[in-house]
């Protein structure tokens, strides 16, 4: 998004003359290409790691020959030294998955992990957490009633109430089994609850979390129908209440963030149905004003991506992206590589 600015110019001249003058608008924001280590694949997942500043990736998919495998495999990134690290946590770690999701606890110092698919692709409903300082995994066995199994949900850390928001998803491909329910895990007792308020039947669809107004944004997907979407609504926790909001990007397979120093719910690429290629562009929805922009951004970058992951280091205040394919699932998988973007201010 292009900002201009106007500079006021005092003039030494008698009598003083004051002179406004326009500065050349500021340049399209730009990515940056940094370096590769991980193992290509998509329908994985990463989360911002705060403390080490660093993101974690874990599991996906991979297509070759007549098939895809799937991955189980935990990752690394830190971008001050612009380098992958393979993880090797002790003991017992979650079987191989795509089309999970994840959020990272700065509290614990761990990253939260629900559901997801694997090779034949049924649904899981499996709950894992990785402790960083253990460097371990283990499986949590909640108390009570939990979340069925499903895919392509929505999973955040909450830390204000020091507990997880899990929505949507699908249970599977057939038709009207796409979730609208949302639950939440309490981190302290150990046991999920389901809100009341029951939200919109989506799977596949782009997230961010506003942790300081616990507010969840969702974006596009699939509906129980396999229509593809372009609405946006926002789940206030506290409320217990579904908003809908302006339309964004008609996509899915898409990857959000919410960006708190902005107040910018932000959106890139997702698949195109019928098209060889998704998208490549950056959306940012500015919820105090409920609209969406397409954002200016250099077309030197990452391109066309779908099934990709993108985190934010919110203290440089960059996006960071990594795999995909170049649209539908079963298209070419993207360049196993990893892009940053600075993000302008605004």
């Amino acid at each position: 998004m292009t900002l201009p600015r106007f500079v006021a110019l005092a003039c030494a001249l008698v009598p003083a003359v004051a002179i406004q003058q326009k500065p050349p608008k500021k340049g399209p924001l730009t990515w940056q290409k940094l370096g590769s280590g991980c193992t290509q694949r998509f329908a994985h997942v990463a989360v911002w790691n705060s403390r080490d500043a660093a993101f974690l990736l874990f599991a996906g998919e991979r297509s070759g020959g007549s098939g895809f495998d799937f991955h189980d495999d935990l990752w690394e990134y830190r971008p001050k030294e612009n380098a992958w690290k393979k993880l090797e946590p002790a003991g017992a770690k979650p079987p191989m998955r795509a089309y999970h999701a994840a959020a990272f606890d700065s509290k614990q110092n761990a990253m939260w992990v629900f559901g997801g698919c694997d090779g034949r692709f049924e649904a899981k409903s499996d709950f894992w957490r990785f402790d960083l300082d253990k460097n371990a995994w283990s499986q949590i066995e909640p108390k009570g009633d939990a979340p069925p199994a499903r895919f392509n949900p929505a999973l955040v850390h909450d830390p204000k109430r020091n507990a997880l928001v899990l929505y949507g998803g699908t249970k599977g491909f057939a038709m009207d089994s796409a979730l609208g329910d949302t639950w939440i895990y309490d981190i302290a007792k150990g046991s999920w609850s389901p809100k009341k308020s029951k939200g919109p039947e989506l799977w596949q669809f782009a997230s961010g979390y506003d942790a300081d107004r616990g507010v969840l944004y969702v974006e596009g997907g699939f509906d129980g129908s396999m229509g593809q979407r372009n609405e946006t609504h926002a789940f206030d926790v506290e409320a217990d209440k579904w908003t809908k909001l302006d339309h964004g990007p008609r996509t899915d397979a898409h990857a959000g963030v919410f960006d708190s120093a902005s107040q910018r719910f932000l959106v890139y690429g997702g698949a195109v149905a019928g098209k060889k290629e998704g998208l490549a562009e950056l959306w940012a929805l500015t919820p105090k004003t409920g609209k969406w922009t397409k954002l200016d951004v250099a077309a030197a970058g990452p391109g066309p991506r779908a099934y990709h992951s993108l985190v934010l280091d919110p203290t440089t205040k960059s996006l960071f992206l990594f795999g995909g394919t170049v649209n539908q699932f079963n298209d070419p998988m993207a360049p196993a590589d990893t892009w940053r973007l600075a993000l302008a201010e605004g």
